[in-house]
């Protein structure tokens, strides 16, 4: 068996079943097949054949592990690349400068700067909340 093959086994072996459920969720996948999706390895050989997972395009797979807060996973992919095993505050990193409140006056609180947290985590819709509470 492949290398490639033994991660994707590896990561179905790994999974919960709630995993599951979230990730066949999050593939979107099509209704006439959920009822044959037992497994992980169910779900990988469906996104290999919607072409959206092969051995030289992991990106999605690493993707929809990192939305259901599988790190341990996604560093089963990343060492099947060959790429270092990452860290939580390296995937989502933090300056000490955004993980502080703004120095406020007592009785107001001003949300923590996300303009750099959002270009990081790669989403690009989200905008800081611009509230005070007094």
């Amino acid at each position: 068996m492949d290398e490639f093959h033994l991660m994707l086994l590896k990561i179905s072996n790994d999974l919960r079943p709630n995993d599951l459920e979230k990730l066949i969720y999050m593939c979107k996948i099509e209704e006439s097949y959920k009822a044959n999706i037992t497994s992980g390895c169910d779900l990988f050989t469906r996104l290999c054949h919607d072409r959206r997972l092969s051995e030289n395009n992991v990106a999605y797979l690493k993707g929809i592990l990192h939305l259901i807060n599988r790190i341990d996973l996604v560093n089963d992919v990343e060492a099947f690349e060959g790429v270092e095993k990452a860290s939580p505050r390296e995937i989502y990193p933090v300056s000490d400068e955004n993980a502080r409140l703004d120095e406020t006056s007592p009785g107001e609180m001003n949300p923590v700067s996300m303009s750099n947290q959002k270009e990081n985590i790669g989403i690009g819709s989200i905008e800081s909340p611009k509230w005070t509470v007094r």
